[in-house]
């Protein structure tokens, strides 16, 4: 019994991280693990059924594909706040859209095709019954987004960057390469060569479908492809949204400390409001809350600030990938 939990706990580690672009992604997993092939196959499928694997797919990065995003914090009444929150997830550029412990208590990304569409989606929200104050979030400094979670523990396990992330600008893709992106984003076919399924759904060969794949990750248009879990599942209980209040001399040293923390896994300077002084965003993914609470106090202590929130999350009301090229379709 033990031997088929750790087999799933070591899988759902590797599968975040590890996985190859070849023609049998998941030969190297059965290697790995001493089984056949078909074993990896099902157990992954197992897996995604039980709810701890949301997919396996490719991660891609907004601005490369032409599109803009931000975050918002929404002041609802909570009586209302169910309502709003159905209302926000049913835009299909929402991706997350959480409640949060605080006056500010719905929280959401949105991604879109221009900024104007993300503002008159604010201000529809901001007419919504029970909504007092939509704050509009976009990033103003990027330092890290790196989830990979130990499923053993819960918390991010994400390597220290020494790098700043690079800045992927903007490229043109052809119909046929849009093809190839709404596929992948999707779902990578749990299949023992699933890019020659996918070759065959849009008229591409193999190979040409991995070279693709390959280039797009090496120039970072593809931030990420793996698996995604869904942290609830696999027993993640300590993580926070921490905001903080950091003076605009310290700004970029800051996010550069915050970043190097492993549990940190998203690390980004926003917009900040007279009401809102709070520039730094960390996502934190710790074992416990105990040891929640020692990561915030160190970084604190590293970058010498003490105005900060912890928004806790409460309902997940929302939380997918991004559907790129859809709206066209």
């Amino acid at each position: 019994m033990k031997r088929a939990y750790d087999f799933k706990k070591n899988l759902l580690r590797v599968l975040q991280t590890e996985f190859r672009l070849q023609s049998q992604p998941f030969l190297p997993f059965a290697r790995q693990f001493g089984v056949e092939e078909k074993e990896i196959l099902e157990s992954i499928q197992n897996l995604i059924n039980s709810g701890k694997i949301r997919r396996i797919a490719a991660t891609f990065e907004s601005r490369a594909l032409g599109y803009v995003s931000a975050l918002a914090g929404v002041r609802v009444d909570p009586d209302f706040l169910e309502s709003v929150a159905v209302f926000v997830s049913s835009n299909p550029g929402v991706t997350h859209n959480y409640e949060r412990f605080h006056d500010f208590n719905l929280w959401f990304t949105i991604t879109a095709s221009s900024k104007g569409e993300i503002q008159e989606f604010l201000g529809r929200v901001q007419k919504q019954k029970g909504v007092q104050q939509v704050l509009e979030l976009p990033v103003v400094e990027y330092y890290k987004l790196n989830v990979s979670l130990d499923p053993e523990t819960g918390q991010n396990v994400s390597r220290p960057s020494t790098k700043k992330p690079a800045v992927v600008e903007r490229h043109s893709f052809s119909e046929a390469e849009k093809n190839l992106i709404r596929v992948v984003q999707r779902e990578i076919p749990l299949r023992s060569r699933p890019f020659q399924l996918i070759g065959e759904k849009i008229g591409w060969a193999e190979e040409t479908i991995l070279e693709t794949l390959r280039e797009w990750k090496k120039e970072g248009i593809i931030r990420k492809i793996g698996a995604v879990l869904n942290h609830r599942r696999v027993g993640v209980s300590a993580n926070a949204m921490v905001v903080w209040e950091v003076p605009p001399a310290k700004a970029s040293q800051a996010g550069k400390i915050m970043a190097e923390i492993p549990q940190v896994s998203h690390c980004y300077r926003r917009v900040v409001y007279p009401e809102w002084p709070y520039s730094h965003y960390t996502m934190i993914h710790a074992a416990n809350p105990e040891s929640l609470h020692k990561i915030i106090q160190n970084i604190s202590d590293s970058i010498d600030v003490r105005d900060y929130l912890i928004l806790k999350s409460g309902r997940e009301f929302k939380k997918v990938g991004m559907r790129y090229f859809e709206e066209e379709t």
